[in-house]
């Protein structure tokens, strides 16, 4: 990503970027300085042109990696094993074996939980097994294709459907 970033940088904008500064720089330095008097001007002129090009173009791509916002992507629910109570899924989330995740369907616009569950396997082709725990309602345990369709993955558990005591 970062280098097809820096390669698009580099040939599309970058070429145009080096020769604004050249074009500037000999301007300048041909209005106030005579370049054949002095050998040790042109040494210099050449780094000062090299240093504002590099900065140019690092500034673009620190500026194109900070704006940059990366959405996650569609989930695509595969399959769902409703014996073992397993999901089968195929998303571009950052996740990790053993992490939890909330379960919600959407609900005209309403997120509504629905289940806890965990990442119970990440498998070679990229689809993500996910082990329910519980459901929050013993009527959206079938999993109907309608709610699949619906479902929304969060990695934050709420701590009303989490048995642990909290100290406050």
């Amino acid at each position: 990503m970062i280098f097809k970033l820096f390669k698009q940088i580099l040939w599309n904008e970058g070429f145009y970027i080096a020769i604004t500064v050249i074009s500037v720089l000999s301007t300048i330095v041909s209005l106030f300085i005579d370049i054949n008097a002095m050998i040790s001007i042109k040494w210099l002129l050449f780094c000062i042109w090299l240093s504002l090009t590099v900065g140019i173009i690092l500034m673009k791509i620190i500026l194109a990696i900070a704006t940059f916002k990366k959405y996650p992507g569609e989930t695509k629910i595969i399959d769902y094993i409703a014996n073992k109570q397993i999901l089968i899924i195929k998303t571009d989330m950052n996740l990790s074996s053993e992490s939890f995740l909330s379960i919600y369907k959407n609900k005209s616009g309403y997120e509504e939980p629905i289940a806890i569950g965990y990442v119970l396997n990440i498998q070679e082709n990229g689809m993500i097994q996910i082990q329910i725990i519980k459901f929050i309602n013993k009527e959206d345990e079938k999993l109907s294709p309608k709610i699949r369709n619906t479902l929304i993955f969060k990695t934050v558990l709420s701590r009303r459907y989490v048995n642990i005591e909290v100290i406050e």
